[in-house]
């Protein structure tokens, strides 16, 4: 991926959600999530702005934590989407820049 024109820096992002298997429910003739306290619970998280060009100095880690206390059930699937985000530097301040941004899926468990 090569960076937009004029970025200076870049934010990488980590958002992970959680999607339940969905059964028919006949009483109210829909399909209902099979774990509903798990369904569509979600978070994310962003690294602080590396400088392009410059070493970022260490390991970057993002962690997500979804709250759970218990293992999730196998009716239940895990996504996670990285991305990246560019801003442009002007007189010490950072504005994210509209395009060139991306994010794709890393994994499904």
């Amino acid at each position: 991926m090569n960076a937009p024109e004029g970025a200076t820096h870049f934010q990488l992002v980590l958002a992970t959600t959680v999607l339940s298997d969905y059964a028919y429910d006949n009483s109210s003739k829909s399909f209902e999530p099979v774990n509903p306290n798990e369904n569509e619970t979600n978070g994310i998280a962003f690294s602080t702005p590396i400088a392009l060009g410059g070493t970022v100095g260490s390991d970057t880690t993002l962690t997500v934590d979804l709250g759970f206390t218990s293992v999730l059930p196998p009716t239940v699937a895990v996504i996670s989407a990285v991305g990246i985000v560019f801003f442009q530097e002007i007189n010490g301040q950072l504005y994210e820049l509209a395009t060139n941004n991306a994010m794709r899926i890393e994994a499904i468990g």
